[in-house]
């Protein structure tokens, strides 16, 4: 049995249009998370409903633990222009909660009272 090689032409044409599908597929997935987000926020979920919401799993950001000088630490090493709604809202809200993936960070903003009252997505 002959096993047929790619030319080099021909694999670079099969690796951009993988690229494109990924890349389409992502941003469906970011809109969906937009979307669900969005609901989120404008139903008023508190962080004790999250899960029933969303399968996602946060770590806490919370004033006054070292989590919350984590964050900080890490505001610091960043430049002054980037992740302004995360910095507004450092100085806002107690609480802080945080997901990562390979493409994107989410950062939900919850108040006093639990209730999430903001979010910012980042790519990285």
């Amino acid at each position: 049995m002959n096993a047929e090689r790619l030319r080099p032409a021909h694999a670079l044409r099969v690796l951009c249009l993988g690229l494109a599908f990924a890349t389409t597929l992502g941003g469906c997935a970011e809109a969906e998370h937009r979307a669900a987000l969005d609901a989120i926020v404008r139903e008023g979920v508190t962080e004790a409903q999250l899960p029933t919401r969303l399968n996602i799993r946060f770590e806490v950001r919370q004033r006054g633990e070292p989590s919350w000088d984590a964050l900080l630490t890490f505001l610091a090493r960043e430049p002054q222009g980037n992740f302004g709604p995360l910095r507004e809202a450092v100085k806002k809200y107690p609480r802080i909660l945080y997901h990562t993936t390979a493409w994107q960070m989410t950062w939900l903003f919850v108040d006093e009272e639990g209730v999430v009252r903001g979010y910012f997505l980042s790519s990285q």
